[in-house]
Parts: C-alpha cells; sequence; structure tokens
C-alpha cells in the first residue's frame, strides 16, 4: 500500500480511491490493512450488519454487510488534512468558507 497524497471525494460516487460498493478486498488492496475494526451485528434481519474500518491517516469506511460476511462500501468519514471535495481542500476550512462554497456551489 502506497501512502495517501489525496484524498478526492467524489458526490454520490466515492473517492479518487475507491467507490461506494466497493468489496472489503478491493479496499484492502488499496489502504492496506486498518488499524481497527468494529462490527455492529443488528438484532433486526431486516437491517444490514455494518463494520467499521478506522486507519491511521484518520479516514474510517463504512461497510454494509449484503451478504454472509461479505460488505460493501456504504460511507466515508474523513479528517485526513488533504482531503477535498471538488477540488476544495475542505479539512480546516472555516464555517463561513463551507456556507460559501456551498452557497456558490464550489
Amino acid at each position: 500500500m502506497e501512502k495517501i497524497k489525496k484524498l478526492e471525494i467524489i458526490q454520490l460516487e466515492g473517492s479518487n480511491l475507491f467507490k461506494f460498493g466497493d468489496s472489503q478486498d478491493l479496499i484492502l488492496e488499496t489502504l492496506g490493512e486498518p488499524e481497527d475494526i468494529e462490527l455492529f451485528e443488528d438484532e433486526d434481519e431486516d437491517e444490514p450488519n455494518t463494520s467499521i474500518w478506522f486507519y491511521e491517516n484518520n479516514i474510517s469506511l463504512f461497510f454494509d454487510e449484503v451478504d454472509e460476511d461479505y460488505f460493501i462500501l456504504k460511507a466515508i468519514e474523513s479528517s485526513y488534512p488533504e482531503t477535498y471535495f471538488k477540488g476544495t481542500k475542505i479539512i480546516g476550512m472555516s464555517d463561513n468558507d463551507l456556507k460559501f462554497s456551498k452557497k456558490h456551489r464550489l
């Protein structure tokens, strides 16, 4: 695994490194083993189990179980300093900058 230089979030798709719907095996090929894993088993059989992978670079990936022991990526959480959205570095932006970006669709 190579060190992540930039994480570009792509709305409704995922990121420059992985896509929503990717399997855990594909994520392992890209990012390697996570620092920690939490598994949340839902007692309601209609709700999927969720697994969260935590990486040392402050990136967390959320997976839903779609088949027995087969999970796919459903969400990304990041406080990694080199996180971008639509080409704008978003970590460390002020509330006003975020509001401006949203208002002007940047």
